[in-house]
């Protein structure tokens, strides 16, 4: 869709549908023309026909000082699709996918070791996403904090180990899983995530391990469970640590001996499966109080990440909630440098809900009554809506999109008394409904 953030394209009488009845757009979808190059900490914009050298000598673009990098090691050509590697006849190799390459296409959202150094592929993300904002696979990012944590995340990704991920609820778990995933060597495989913390003990053996049928009451068919679901590809266990410890052990044994027994019985049936889970507790504190079994603990933590709260990379909050824009109206201008500001004030203690939920909110606020993005800031909407005119010499439609609002929730700004507050969402409603949303990202 080619839109504003609320307004509908088409005519201006064409009917508006609720954003939730609008198609989906794909979070890997944004705007054509280029790649984003992720390396060594550092992001750089290219363009359709670049040609980048990366090595440890001079005169390269992408400089690295690996001591698995030769003076020139590789060079990248941008296409429209993503870009071509090229090993420059270096001594510790191009890998994609565990495989050592000589000419090598990644396309955006995915990675590939350049010696030992990840390089990461993005776009640049569309507007209502901050400038700087970078998309890799479903993540909107534009913080040092996390083009770091993506490198060290596409570093792993390539090595065939069990990763834990720790993180706040609602601060991207799963999408960082969904990174390992993608940029590993088990890509091609199938991605299945299952959330412990909602499996009623009664099924959580089943959900896991599979069932044959006649092993209970209602079992009419054989079933596969996660594991088998997951042959050949990885299995995400979200909230790994509200299992029993009955379901711990036997999980242990599924990973220790790549074979599961479905309920009921039978023989045992070979998996192989890269497992990632994901909690918001420390098990590392929990195994020491006997919480969790310390040997499973040891297993499925070979490789470790933390994603930290939005309180700690402001930056990111403005990129999430373009992201969420964009999902739910399409492409727009940037946000406002003042909106920006103000979203990353808050606290967002349930952090990536609280904004689907805001930017959510913000989308009704021209259509039903509701506060959208103008009501979140300090100033009257009167005087907000006047001085957006003014500064865009006049043009109430340039005014509306830079407000985030639509052009009949302007003049209704416009046509309203003066007021000392506007609605807002303060901190503490906004920490009520974090907690109430049950949508994460």
């Amino acid at each position: 869709m080619t839109m504003s953030v609320l307004e509908p394209t088409g005519s201006p009488t064409a009917p508006w549908r609720p954003p939730w009845r609008r198609p989906r757009s794909s979070s890997n979808a944004p705007e054509p023309g280029g790649v984003v190059l992720i390396w060594e900490g550092r992001i750089l914009s290219c363009s359709v026909g670049d040609h980048v050298l990366v090595g440890r000598g001079p005169g390269v673009r992408l400089r690295g000082n690996d001591d698995s990098l030769s003076r020139r090691h590789a060079r990248i050509e941008v296409l429209s699709e993503g870009v071509r590697v090229t090993d420059l006849n270096s001594t510790n190799g191009v890998w994609l996918g565990g495989q050592r390459k000589r000419v090598a296409r990644v396309a955006p959202g995915g990675a590939i070791l350049i010696g030992r150094c990840p390089l990461l592929v993005g776009r640049p993300a569309p507007g209502p996403a901050p400038s700087g904002t970078v998309v890799w696979g479903d993540i909107w990012f534009r913080s040092s904090k996390t083009t770091r944590l993506l490198s060290q995340t596409a570093l792993m990704a390539q090595v065939d180990a069990p990763v834990w991920i720790r993180g706040a609820s609602g601060s991207g778990k799963e999408g960082l899983a969904l990174a390992v995933h993608r940029a590993g060597p088990r890509s091609g495989g199938p991605w299945v995530a299952l959330n412990c913390a909602a499996l009623p003990d009664s099924l959580a053996e089943a959900e896991l391990f599979g069932v044959v049928r006649g092993a209970f009451t209602g079992a009419d068919r054989d079933r596969k469970g996660a594991f088998e679901r997951a042959h050949g590809g990885t299995l995400f266990l979200d909230e790994v640590g509200e299992l029993t410890p009955a379901l711990q052990a036997k999980l242990l044994r599924a990973i220790e001996e790549g074979q599961v027994t479905p309920v009921g019985g039978g023989a045992p049936r070979p998996v192989d499966v890269r497992v990632v889970s994901a909690t918001w507790a420390d098990l590392d504190r929990e195994a020491t109080y006997g919480g969790f079994r310390f040997d499973l603990l040891q297993r499925i933590s070979v490789l470790r990440l933390e994603i930290s709260s939005l309180r700690n990379r402001p930056r990111d909050i403005g990129a999430i909630y373009g992201r969420f824009l964009y999902e739910l109206s399409g492409p727009s201008i940037p946000l406002p440098a003042e909106t920006l500001r103000d979203l990353e004030r808050r606290a967002w203690p349930g952090n990536a809900r609280g904004l689907r939920a805001h930017a959510l909110r913000s989308l009704l606020g021209g259509h039903d009554g509701l506060d959208g993005l103008g009501g979140a800031t300090s100033r009257d909407p009167r005087s907000a809506a006047a001085e957006a005119i003014a500064r865009h010499e006049g043009n109430r439609s340039q005014a509306a999109r830079s407000l985030g609002v639509s052009r009949s929730t302007l003049y209704r700004w416009l046509s309203a008394a003066p007021r000392a507050s506007p609605p807002g969402l303060t901190l503490t409603e906004a920490a009520t409904d974090d907690e109430a949303q049950g949508d994460a990202a």
